[in-house]
């Protein structure tokens, strides 16, 4: 049996992770002495400047980590894993794993079995981005007409473009997070990708527009989806039919008439469970499968 632990179970993320635990993990807070020496394996499900050196420490210990936080995303030397996409890049040399953005896996394990039968070679996106993405303190502000950080507006009955700080290219920080996350998980570093992110008053369900073009026509769209066991057709995929499940939702595909071998996609997906936690699961999972980690 493997032996797990988590920092930040008191989170969003890291509450929907317990859940999905056989075995109750042994629970770690930054504010305590860590001493991870009876442990195989530590989720970290916080965001935080003490990310580095609690990582630093378990590694130390011999203890694998499964990160999910952005923390690590963007280390070369780091695999960028999503299981539902690359979990074959999983082997004995990593010890530590990162996982990607939120909308960035919904996104992918929407696009997957059709970027397996022909390459993605270019990628429109909108993203409506539900609260819990930005923690408890987007959650508060569901229901406020008061302007709560990190947003610069309020949220209840209104939307707004997503409130990380712009770059110089004019992108928001979420933006290029997608972007960047999108190409590593490829191995596509130039993949073409236009994206904007919106935030809307939706409590944990991020919604995705995506109008994909492909290196060749796909003739069975549907079909394909359809034999995933991750994806879920739908004729309107919405929010509240995707809250808390494990499935992506997808629907109304369309063949872009004015573009060759391109398509329109809706996309639903639970922030905090296929998102998220999820994705740390079934990485511990794999490692478990494959003998990565003690019996």
């Amino acid at each position: 049996m493997m032996r797990a632990g988590i920092i930040g179970h008191d989170g969003m993320c890291g509450r929907e992770l317990v859940k999905l635990l056989e075995k109750p993990p042994k629970i770690f807070t930054r504010f305590c002495p860590l001493d991870f020496s009876d442990i195989d394996v530590l989720f970290m499900a916080i965001s935080s400047k003490d990310t580095y050196a609690i990582a630093e420490k378990a590694l130390n210990e011999k203890v694998k980590v499964i990160d999910l936080s952005s923390t690590f995303r963007n280390d070369p030397s780091i695999p960028l894993i999503l299981p539902t996409v690359n979990s074959q890049l999983i082997n004995n040399f990593f010890t530590l794993i990162s996982l990607p953005n939120c909308i960035v896996s919904i996104l992918l394990t929407a696009l997957a079995p059709l970027h397996t039968i022909s390459p993605i070679s270019k990628m429109i996106l909108s993203t409506y981005q539900a609260a819990s993405g930005a923690g408890k303190k987007g959650i508060k502000a569901l229901n406020s007409h008061k302007t709560i950080a990190p947003f610069p507006y309020p949220l209840k009955d209104n939307l707004f473009l997503h409130e990380s700080e712009k770059g110089e290219n004019g992108l928001c920080g979420e933006e290029e997070k997608i972007i960047f996350e999108t190409r590593k998980i490829l191995d596509s570093p130039k993949l073409p990708i236009s994206v904007r992110c919106v935030r809307l008053p939706i409590a944990r369900v991020h919604s995705i527009h995506a109008i994909i073009t492909f290196e060749q026509k796909i003739h069975n769209v549907e079909e394909l989806l359809k034999q995933n066991d991750h994806i879920q057709l739908h004729p309107s995929p919405h929010p509240l039919v995707a809250e808390h499940s494990s499935k992506v939702f997808v629907g109304d595909i369309r063949e872009d008439k004015n573009s060759k071998n391109t398509y329109d996609f809706w996309i639903c997906g639970d922030q905090l469970i296929r998102g998220a936690a999820l994705n740390a699961y079934e990485v511990y999972q794999f490692l478990h499968k494959k003998s990565l980690l003690p019996k």
